[in-house]
């Protein structure tokens, strides 16, 4: 799994799916003891990968089709034929946004025994850009209760305020990476460090040449050419020394 479908380091959040959901022995909603034979016919093989791209039979609430995918794995259990697998990895493929540059990053297992009281069954793990909206919704609900400092105490006994700011910072850049493919379908760009010959960070510049993010806010820099350099989200600062490449009237925020 991290071989093939973690493209980048730190992007590892897989969104699964799997088809059937249903108990062949399901009873029915008139008469509990009564089972529903509709639901004992055996599902047909094409069906299940068209129900792991549905949003019912997602595990998180995001929809595998609206955002961009990186990769995506299909384990089949069963009796299963490697053409009718490779069949309908080709079918589903064209109703999956892929990185153009990465359009058959599909992963196929196959494993002969059959699960029970089933013919077939499928998992699907995908690589999605989609999970920035959930890492968004839990950010913004964690700024509700940070910003005021409720329950703040509760952590800040354990373990200091700065490391708790610092998870908020990297959650910020984790969904910036995401956008990035996103929006502009190229890798992240580089993460900044501090020079490891010197123990204490830079010099803050004047105020001037700061500028500041607001929360949730994504800063996108081009060069003298129009091409992208790169994009920095968030709650913070961005200092005006890392753009010496970069035309400084490109710079477009969102």
């Amino acid at each position: 799994i991290t071989t093939n479908l973690v493209p980048y380091p730190g992007l590892h959040f897989l969104l699964s799916s799997m088809s059937p959901i249903n108990s062949h022995s399901a009873p029915t909603r008139g008469d509990p003891k009564k089972v529903d034979h509709k639901a004992m016919l055996p599902r047909g093989f094409d069906q299940l990968f068209s129900d792991v791209l549905s949003p019912a039979h997602q595990v998180i609430n995001i929809h595998p089709k609206a955002s961009t995918c990186m990769a995506t794995a299909f384990i089949v259990r069963g009796d299963a034929a490697i053409a009718d697998v490779t069949r309908n990895v080709a079918r589903v493929k064209s109703h999956l946004k892929m990185l153009r540059w990465n359009e058959d990053a599909f992963k196929v297992g196959i494993c002969d025994t059959p699960p029970a009281g089933h013919k077939y069954s499928l998992l699907s793990l995908s690589n999605s850009c989609g999970v920035r909206d959930l890492l968004h919704q839990i950010q913004t609900r964690f700024h509700k209760l940070y910003d005021r400092k409720a329950h703040l105490h509760h952590y800040t006994r354990y373990m200091p305020a700065g490391e708790i700011h610092a998870a908020d910072e990297a959650l910020t850049s984790l969904i910036a990476e995401y956008t990035c493919i996103e929006e502009h379908q190229v890798p992240p760009p580089p993460k900044h460090t501090i020079n490891s010959t010197s123990c204490c960070p830079p010099a803050a510049p004047p105020a001037s040449e700061i500028l500041r993010l607001g929360a949730g806010r994504i800063a996108h820099f081009y060069d003298h050419h129009g091409r992208w350099m790169g994009s920095v989200g968030g709650r913070g600062n961005v200092y005006w020394d890392w753009l010496s490449s970069v035309d400084r009237s490109s710079l477009l925020c969102e």
